[in-house]
């Protein structure tokens, strides 16, 4: 683990481990001269103590005088120190030439105490961690005729050396505290000048603002250091003031060619919005050219085929009506035995020429191109009122949902009433089992109108969604191919347009509360040209 610490905290932490450190050491050398010496001037006092006894009892050892040699040692019970003292003679074993030493007296300070050693020597030292004893010859003539041994405790040099540990470990706290007090004062002085170039470089880093100055303490390196350091802070904000000047050059320069540049794009972006619109409208234009030539086309050799059909099936029509009187004549007379084979012959007929009659009607629809009569109606009574026209079946539901009632729009009513007649008529065949036909309204933010016609029926396959408003094409048997055709022609009159949709997603101007039913889904677009009755630019 990686300690940080401040200057300040630096300095006084070298300061204190190294005060520690000298009186620690001068503590513990102080302490070892003392233990040191004092060892020495026992061991050399012990010495000339048992040499000066043994020269003491040399005479009274040699007459082997034990009363003389035992009143020697007892005298020393003055001396608290010693603990134990004996005598021992020199003598040689019969036959042998070892020469040994035998106990004759002996001292213990305690009347009872440990044993005293056997000793094969005259001369020994031995120093332990609670007593120290010698062993000296005795002679008499130069002739070495015993030993003495004194053995000394070491309880007060124990007690000498905790008292001057604790003497000295104490003088050396004061002078720690001492020292370190002297340390603070001096410390405070020197980190002064390093804390104020601190404090005001971690204020310039912080306000980025370089007019600040560090002061200035003292005349010596370090107030050189300052003097260099509000130098360079002066160079520093003379430099970041000519760069912020020219910042707010080029941050004008560009705003104003940005300007511009947006400036340029927005007209171009309108210039090309405005050229896809009038590509747009020439498509459309032309479209609407080729429609009219091929509805021209048609409606010519619809208005033959009308006039050349109408006639026959006039007189066919008269010729059924009059078969089924007399079948009814002669059914009543009892001539028929049975009639129901003659009648669904001629309903037969009846509904093949009330088909032919709608496809020529259709036709003549197509081809008349009569000049539109527009005008501002409110689509939800037009849409309920058509519904009610076609009698749907009992088992669908017409739900209208539009964004506000009275909805109005601006078109031509008769047509529109053709239009939503013939997308009742595809729904309620579609849905043989019933269902529910929506009809929901919204105005778009792109100024137009969008009409949603949706039923719950088998919808419309994909390969078949824009072949379906192709003339003479249809899906469904006994069908004409004529009334989507119709709708189609109705709505480019009127600048719309009629599609049928499986995505909503691609339709952004459909309102979030329509819901998508399974069945067909058919968008109607008209322009916002008229909105609660009143004209829009």
């Amino acid at each position: 683990m990686e300690w940080e610490f401040r200057f300040r905290s630096k300095v006084m932490l070298s300061t204190f481990a190294a005060v520690c450190f000298g009186m620690l050491l001068a503590a513990v050398s102080f302490v070892t001269v003392d233990v040191s010496a004092t060892r020495a001037l026992i061991r050399e006092n012990l010495n000339a103590q048992a040499e000066s006894m043994a020269h003491n009892l040399g005479t009274a050892l040699q007459f082997n005088d034990r009363q003389a040699v035992y009143e020697d040692l007892n005298r020393l019970g003055d001396q608290t120190n010693i603990i134990h003292a004996a005598v021992y003679m020199t003598h040689s074993a019969s036959g042998s030439e070892t020469i040994e030493q035998e106990f004759f007296v002996g001292y213990h300070r305690e009347k009872e105490g440990s044993p005293f050693p056997k000793i094969n020597k005259t001369t020994a030292d031995f120093w332990g961690d609670k007593s120290t004893w010698v062993i000296r010859p005795i002679s008499q003539n130069d002739i070495e005729i015993g030993a003495i041994f004194l053995e000394r405790t070491l309880s007060d040099v124990d007690n000498r050396f905790k008292r001057y540990a604790v003497m000295a470990f104490g003088v050396a706290g004061v002078g720690v505290i001492v020292t370190m007090i002297g340390a603070l004062w001096f410390q405070s002085s020197l980190t002064r000048p390093i804390l104020e170039l601190s404090s005001t470089a971690n204020a310039i880093a912080a306000n980025k603002d370089f007019s600040v100055r560090a002061r200035k303490f003292s005349e010596d390196e370090l107030g050189d250091l300052t003097d260099v350091f509000n130098d360079m802070l002066s160079t520093v904000d003379e430099a970041d003031r000519i760069l912020k000047e020219s910042n707010e050059e080029m941050e004008q320069r560009v705003e104003r060619r940005t300007g511009q540049l947006t400036q340029a794009n927005q007209s171009l972006v309108e210039e090309a919005k405005e050229r896809v619109r009038a590509e747009e409208k020439l498509l459309n234009a032309n479209r609407r050219l080729n429609v009219q030539e091929k509805l021209a086309a048609v409606g010519q050799v619809s208005a033959n085929m009308a006039h050349e059909l109408r006639n026959p099936l006039s007189a066919i029509r008269q010729s059924v009506y009059f078969l089924g009187r007399v079948s009814e004549n002669y059914f009543k007379r009892g001539k028929f035995p049975k009639e129901e084979k003659i009648r669904e012959h001629l309903d037969l007929i009846e509904s093949e020429l009330a088909h032919s009659d709608d496809v020529i009607d259709g036709l003549l629809g197509m081809s008349r191109g009569k000049k539109l009569n527009i005008v501002s109606f409110d689509l939800v009574a037009l849409v309920k009122e058509v519904a009610e026209y076609c009698r749907l079946n009992e088992n669908i539901s017409f739900a209208p949902d539009f964004a506000e009632s009275p909805f109005f729009v601006f078109a031509d009513p008769a047509l529109f009433r053709q239009v939503f007649i013939n997308l009742y008529t595809n729904a309620e065949q579609a849905m043989p089992d019933g269902g529910t036909i929506t009809v929901a309204g919204t105005h778009s933010s792109e100024g137009e109108t969008v009409i949603l016609v949706s039923d719950t029926g088998c919808g419309v396959d994909e390969a078949d969604r824009t072949k379906v408003f192709d003339v003479l094409h249809t899906t469904k048997a006994g069908g004409a191919g004529l009334g989507l055709s119709l709708c189609r022609d109705i709505l480019q009159r009127h600048d719309g347009t009629i599609s049928i949709i499986n995505d909503y997603k691609k339709h952004s101007c459909l309102g979030h509360n329509w819901k998508k039913n399974k069945g067909a889904n058919i968008v109607i677009t008209l322009p916002n040209k008229i909105h609660d009755g009143k004209k829009t630019n």
